[in-house]
């Protein structure tokens, strides 16, 4: 009985075809027909026509004009073999043959009786080649469209084939996975119980762990502060009787403690950022900026830095966030231009597609720069593209930039060229209709474009 089904459908498509074949050679022999009765009657016809043209000149005795007319319609049709008009007696009044022989003749033949004279035949001979031709090439046509409908059939049985047998294998696969949903449902149960009890846990760790980072950064700031303080002292009281290599290790012992304080306070910044819940609303970065770079003009007065910052720019954020990351990312602009007798820092938006979002913002500057191949270091914390003594830092800052974008929904991106600047291109959403992410999430640093 399996066997049998598994059969059926090929059993269905030879019937099918056999059917699909018995309806072609019907349908090839009435086309056929149609097309030999139809030239049959075209025969018909034109013996008629000529009869009568025939008969007129017969009645008057012009046999000359016969000879005309029977060559010239000879030579005007094509299919036509011969023409002959034969007396009662057996003499032929006029005759047109034509050289070329044909496989398929077809004679046509009628009397003409005019009048006293009395009676003569008329016959044409005419050539059926075209016909049998025209056949053929029905038959080659329906032979094609054969062969194509039955690979079609046979294409669509195989699919149906398969079909059938996903479909049991996908039945066999859900009844699976019911079995499967109706284990897992237990399991899911005592992993959301779990999931409680864990995030309960996570919660008293983190703030643990906020109170050992305050603990830390205060247990770690008094030592600096003694180490950095007596060594000022001896650099102070016992100058006299320190040599020149004494006092260069309590300038390193005093750089490398103030160095630490820097990091200390910016891994505290780091922790805050990744730890503090944002506080949306609309802010105006043209300002914060001009507020920003007011302080590093005074920080570094004997500079000049040609500043220009679009006005009204306008971004939806965390305000205390969005100060730290124009402050880390100006005050980048402002260090590695510190090199340049003509130093620019641009600060600007760019012409996005998709305002109603998120805006695109950029700083820019003309400083030292960096190769781009180092780009997939540069916001990650701790790694540094110019060594310290070049220019100061803890290599944190652009770090804890990333961490506020994140937050932020948005994306950060930077184009640089070695002497030749850097500029910096990040996303803030215009409106508050995108939602915050959590900063842990790993974020694309590079141009999405």
């Amino acid at each position: 009985m399996r066997r049998l089904l598994s059969a059926l459908p090929w059993l269905i498509l030879t019937a099918l075809l056999a059917l699909l074949l018995l309806a072609g050679i019907l349908l090839v022999r009435e086309q056929w027909q149609r097309n030999l009765a139809f030239e049959q009657k075209a025969g018909e016809r034109e013996l008629q026509l000529l009869a009568s043209l025939v008969r007129n000149d017969l009645q008057i005795g012009n046999y000359q004009h016969i000879d005309e007319l029977l060559n010239d319609w000879g030579r005007n049709n094509a299919d036509t073999k011969s023409l002959k008009l034969t007396a009662e007696n057996g003499h032929i009044i006029s005759e047109y043959l034509r050289p070329t022989a044909t496989a398929h003749p077809a004679v046509f033949a009628s009397a003409i009786n005019y009048s006293y004279r009395g009676a003569a035949q008329l016959e044409i001979i005419k050539s059926f080649d075209d016909v049998y031709r025209q056949r053929i090439k029905f038959i080659w046509k329906a032979g094609t469209v054969y062969a194509l409908v039955t690979l079609l059939l046979i294409v669509l049985t195989c699919v149906l084939l398969k079909y059938r047998q996903k479909s049991r294998a996908l039945q066999k696969e859900a009844e699976r996975r019911q079995h499967a949903e109706t284990a897992l449902q237990h399991e899911r149960n005592q992993l959301e119980e779990t999931v409680t009890a864990r995030t309960a846990q996570l919660a008293a760790i983190n703030r643990e762990l906020e109170a050992f980072s305050y603990s830390v950064s205060h247990d770690l700031r008094a030592p600096l502060r003694a180490i950095d303080g007596f060594s000022l002292a001896l650099l102070e009281d016992y100058a006299d009787r320190l040599d020149e290599i004494g006092h260069d290790y309590l300038r390193r012992v005093r750089s490398g403690a103030q160095k630490m304080g820097l990091l200390i306070d910016d891994l505290l910044q780091l922790s805050r950022v990744t730890r503090s819940e944002l506080h949306l609303q609309e802010i105006d970065l043209s300002q914060l900026a001009s507020t920003i770079i007011a302080e590093l003009r005074q920080s570094e007065a004997e500079r000049t830095v040609t500043i220009t910052i679009a006005p009204q720019l306008q971004a939806y954020g965390d305000p205390t966030l969005l100060q730290v990351l124009l402050a880390n990312l100006l005050g980048n602009a402002w260090k590695f231009t510190r090199r340049q007798p003509k130093a620019n820092i641009e600060f600007g938006l760019l012409p996005d597609h998709d305002e109603q979002t998120e805006q695109t913002f950029f700083i820019c500057d003309n400083g030292v720069g960096f190769d781009m191949k180092y780009i997939h270091k540069l916001f990650i914390a701790f790694q540094r593209l110019h060594g310290f003594e070049q220019f100061e830092g803890t290599g944190i800052g652009l770090a804890t930039v990333q961490r506020i974008i994140n937050k932020h929904s948005g994306r950060i991106w930077v184009e640089a060229a070695p002497d030749n600047g850097a500029t910096f291109y990040f996303t803030l959403p215009s409106t508050g209709k995108s939602e915050p992410v959590d900063s842990n999430q790993e974020k694309a640093v590079y141009n999405p474009t």
